[in-house]
C-alpha cells in the first residue's frame, strides 16, 4: 500500500518564516529615507560653519579668541581685548590697526583677538555681543580681518547707540562677504549662531582679569599705560613697544 502524502500537513504545520515581504520593503524603505534626511541636515551645517554649538573659524576653545595669524616660529602672541563699543578701541583700531595685521601677516606676531562684550551690560543694550556674534559669522567666511575693521570704522559718535542688526549685515556685504557665503553669513548673524562662543569669550575676559578695553597683552603680559598711550599717540612707534614688551 502506498504512504499518504504527508506534505500538505507538513506545510500546514511548518512556523512562519518572519515578516512578509512588504513589511520588510516598507521598512527599507524607511530606513533608506532617514539616512538621506541625516545625511542632508549634517551637510548643511558642515558647509554653512555657523552651528551654534561649534566653533567659529580660526578660533581657539573655551572662548580662546579668533588668531588672525599663528606667526613665525618663536614669534610673540600679542592678544587684543576689545569690545566693539568701546571708544578707545575705536581709538586704537584707527592708529595702530593697519600695523598689528601687518605684522601679523607678516609672521612677525602671533595675534589673537578677544571681542568682549562687557559693555552691553553698562550701556543697556546687547549691540556688543551681536557685533561680536556677526565677527564670528564673518570669521567662518574668512572675513574677520575685514569686518573687525568695518565695524570700528562705522562705531556710533555717542556709546551707546550701537548697532543694529541690519547694520551688522551691511557691514558684511562692505567687508567683501557675497554671494552663497553671504547668505550663510547672514543666517549666522540672524541666528545667533555663536552666541555661545561670545558668552565664552567674555567668560574668558573675566577669568584672565581683564576689566577694561582695550588692554593689550604681549606674551601674557598687559602693557602698561604709558605704553597703550605711545601706541595711541605715536603709532609709528608700535614695533619698538612689542619689541620690548617681549624683551627682545
Amino acid at each position: 500500500m502506498p504512504r499518504p502524502d504527508a506534505s500538505a500537513k507538513l506545510k500546514a504545520a511548518r512556523p512562519n518564516e518572519g515578516p512578509s515581504k512588504v513589511i520588510i520593503g516598507a521598512v527599507v524603505v524607511v530606513v533608506v529615507i532617514l539616512v538621506v534626511v541625516f545625511v542632508a541636515i549634517w551637510s548643511n551645517q558642515s558647509s554653512s560653519g555657523s552651528t551654534t554649538s561649534g566653533l567659529p573659524k580660526h578660533a581657539l576653545k573655551d572662548g580662546g579668541g579668533i588668531v588672525l595669524s599663528e606667526g613665525d616660529k618663536g614669534a610673540p602672541t600679542v592678544d587684543l581685548w576689545e569690545d566693539f563699543q568701546c571708544p578707545f578701541c575705536k581709538h586704537l583700531e584707527d592708529a595702530a590697526g593697519d600695523r598689528f595685521t601687518t605684522l601679523a601677516n607678516q609672521g612677525d606676531i602671533r595675534l589673537v583677538v578677544h571681542p568682549l562684550s562687557f559693555l552691553d551690560s553698562n550701556l543697556g543694550n546687547d549691540a556688543s555681543a551681536r557685533a561680536a556674534n556677526a565677527s564670528f559669522c564673518a570669521a567662518d567666511a574668512d572675513k574677520f580681518e575685514e569686518y573687525h575693521s568695518t565695524v570700528y570704522a562705522n562705531q556710533p559718535q555717542q556709546e551707546g547707540v550701537g548697532y543694529t542688526d541690519e547694520q551688522l549685515l551691511q557691514f558684511g556685504q562692505q567687508a567683501g562677504i557675497h554671494g552663497k557665503a553671504y547668505d550663510t553669513f547672514k543666517q549666522c548673524v540672524q541666528d545667533g549662531a555663536h552666541t555661545d562662543y561670545v558668552k565664552a569669550v567674555q567668560q574668558d575676559g573675566d577669568k584672565s582679569g581683564i576689566r577694561s578695553t582695550p588692554t593689550v597683552e604681549v606674551n601674557g603680559n598687559e602693557l602698561s599705560t604709558q605704553q597703550l598711550n605711545t601706541i595711541l599717540q605715536q603709532p609709528q612707534q608700535l614695533d619698538q613697544v612689542l619689541e620690548a614688551a617681549a624683551g627682545k
